[in-house]
């Protein structure tokens, strides 16, 4: 594979150039880790995620956002070495630059923030950030996603969050931050998953007792659905929402009331 090739690939579907060159290097991350022996002890979340279930209609993120399971962050250099080793199929390698390595800390988290530089061939050289967390809440199970990667009509087949474990961590800084939360594309993904994707609803009651009342980040599901309403009924919300990016075409009222809705429906 020729990365700058591959970049103009994604570039004449659409993607700008900064956006085609993260995609590309991001199908190479995939294409190497199903192919490794740590295929079922990373998970993938995040921007990555949702730019795959929505079929590209919400755009990728920057980086890469993975979690590691039953693996400890002490080796993650040599792991993430190892991934990225030269192979014939891609004819790609990549590798941690050491000497940039972040420590990630904030509540419950842990993580580290990696810059990788990647390789083809032609010895072009590109860089691409990736953030690694742990997955500490092993009760909640990883699901099988099919990634779109370029150069393969199959994709490649990689553990990913659930869509009932998505829904409940993006309202983490709903609960958190309130009417002062930055993250409001959270919002739209959360309407996003809710009104389009399977789940069950049980699940992620399940997942908000799991990941919120255990944690105590709040005391019952009753004071938890009233904070998510609250924040989203707020004008501070509401007008974050109309001046934000959104990319569902939906009116920012509809949003929040189908949110609200939804919450509140579960029992």
């Amino acid at each position: 594979m020729i990365i700058n090739e591959m970049i103009e690939s994604y570039q004449e579907q659409g993607l700008n150039e900064f956006f085609a060159k993260i995609k590309v290097l991001q199908d190479i991350f995939m294409i190497k880790l199903e192919k490794s022996k740590y295929s079922n002890n990373i998970t993938f979340k995040g921007g990555t995620v949702m730019f795959q279930i929505t079929k590209e209609k919400r755009r990728t993120t920057k980086d890469l956002d993975i979690d590691l399971i039953n693996l400890g962050l002490d080796r993650i250099t040599s792991i993430i070495n190892e991934i990225g080793k030269w192979d014939e199929e891609t004819k790609t390698t990549f590798y941690v630059l050491e000497n940039k390595t972040e420590k990630l800390s904030h509540e419950d988290y842990e993580g580290k923030r990696l810059f990788l530089e990647f390789k083809d061939e032609k010895l072009y050289k590109t860089e691409m950030l990736i953030d690694i967390g742990v997955h500490k809440h092993l009760e909640i199970n990883q699901e099988i996603l099919f990634f779109d990667v370029i150069g393969s009509k199959k994709g490649v087949e990689l553990l990913a969050n659930p869509i009932e474990q998505m829904i409940v961590e993006k309202t983490s800084a709903i609960i958190k931050f309130g009417t002062f939360t930055t993250r409001i594309k959270d919002i739209f993904d959360i309407y996003y998953l809710i009104n389009n994707s399977k789940y069950k609803k049980d699940v992620v009651l399940e997942y908000i007792k799991i990941l919120f009342l255990k944690t105590e980040k709040t005391k019952s599901i009753l004071e938890y659905k009233k904070r998510i309403k609250e924040t989203l009924s707020s004008k501070r919300i509401k007008n974050k929402l109309n001046e934000s990016d959104n990319w569902l075409d939906v009116e920012s009222e509809d949003i929040v009331e189908s949110i609200i809705k939804f919450f509140n429906s579960l029992k």
